[in-house]
């Protein structure tokens, strides 16, 4: 059986939490982000600029990543793991970059596969003739192809005609 995949802690360096209720802020990432999250990130990235995408990966990778942290709301409890406060912490504080550089070698293959998928899906697919042969290194026959017939029909000007009486 395969091992379970922990998750990844990351340090976020000394806390910044009110009142200090720790030394060391961290989060943790979910190994793996699984197909819903991995969608959620996609539908938040603009594909039409490539780095305008990569900062909001980045964002998807702290918002849909993050399964645990000992970020503190100042009261002594742990701040709530909610849209709202992932958020707010993907983009507002600056740490959130360290985050989403851990992030991106869990997540990018993840996120990235459904839309090879996508992108191979809305392409022309090659018969399996075409992939075997490919696959195979297979040479095409090495017989000459046909010509074409020349066409039948002239399409040269003719000179002007008369008009013909019954």
């Amino acid at each position: 059986m395969e091992d379970e995949k922990q998750p990844v802690r990351v340090l976020l360096g000394p806390c910044t939490c009110p009142n200090k209720p720790h030394d060391e802020d961290w989060v943790e990432l979910r190994p793996r982000l699984g197909m819903a999250r991995s969608l959620a990130v996609i539908r938040g990235t603009s594909l039409a600029d490539l780095e305008v995408a990569e900062m909001q990966l980045a964002v998807g990778y702290v918002r849909f990543g993050v399964q645990d942290w000992n970020l503190s709301n100042g009261d002594g409890q742990t701040r709530a793991i909610d849209g709202e406060h992932l958020s707010d912490f993907a983009e507002n504080d600056p740490r959130s970059l360290i985050v989403a550089m851990a992030g991106d070698p869990l997540y990018s293959d993840e996120v990235m596969r459904p839309l090879r998928m996508m992108g191979e899906a809305s392409s022309p697919s090659l018969s399996d003739t075409e992939r075997t042969s490919a696959a195979n290194g297979a040479q095409k026959s090495s017989k000459p192809r046909k010509r074409s017939k020349r066409s039948l029909t002239s399409t040269t000007r003719t000179d002007d005609t008369g008009t013909t009486s019954e």
